[in-house]
């Protein structure tokens, strides 16, 4: 599993994170560090830069924010953000 940043900016952007993930083949991949608005800074890009870059049937976006792994996941998991009241 690899968690990698994706946002750019401040960390690596979407492609240099695909470059990353090419090179070191991780059988789960979970971007972080992006911006989820109304969260995040605004010069940070979005994660759906670094989705494009993956065939869509290896992305998988989770039902919400908590997911037990487990050796038969594999692709892209993207967990899905709470929002507050």
């Amino acid at each position: 599993m690899l968690l990698i940043p994706v946002g750019g900016v401040y960390t690596v952007d979407a492609a240099e994170a695909q470059a990353v993930c090419e090179a070191l083949k991780p059988a789960c991949v979970i971007p972080m560090h992006y911006r989820h608005a109304p969260y995040g800074l605004p010069n940070v890009a979005g994660v759906e830069d670094f989705l494009s870059l993956w065939p869509a049937g290896s992305v998988r976006r989770l039902p919400g924010p908590v997911h037990w792994m487990d050796r038969g996941l594999s692709g892209v998991i993207v967990p899905q953000f709470c929002e507050e009241d």
